[in-house]
């Protein structure tokens, strides 16, 4: 994009192209894209992949997302989409057999 339009990307454009991809199912190609910016990561990206990660229920992703990028100690929104992704996936018999099974109390 820089080469190609002399433009230089903005956060706008990450938050875009990990929207885009999280809709597409291409959950692993996002985190790289977080993962290789150039800039702090704002809380519209981050939740962006999050809520990809409920729509897919891939947990293991949205841990390491949530762990990785912790925006801020006071900003509690990330807890909630794990603990909303724990939700849909309890409820679709995902943990089955698996350890987090236990942790959420079944």
């Amino acid at each position: 994009m820089q080469t190609l339009y002399s433009i230089k990307p903005e956060i706008e454009h990450y938050g875009c192209m990990v929207d885009l991809l999280g809709h597409r199912r291409h959950l692993e190609e996002a985190e790289q894209i977080i993962n290789n910016m150039l800039m702090k990561l704002n809380a519209i990206t981050w939740g962006s992949l999050l809520n990809a990660c409920r729509v897919y229920k891939n947990v293991n992703l949205a841990e390491r997302v949530h762990q990785a990028h912790e925006l801020e100690p006071n900003l509690d929104a990330g807890c909630v989409q794990l603990y909303r992704i724990y939700g849909f996936c309890q409820a679709d018999g995902c943990f089955k057999n698996s350890k987090i099974d236990g942790k959420l109390g079944n």
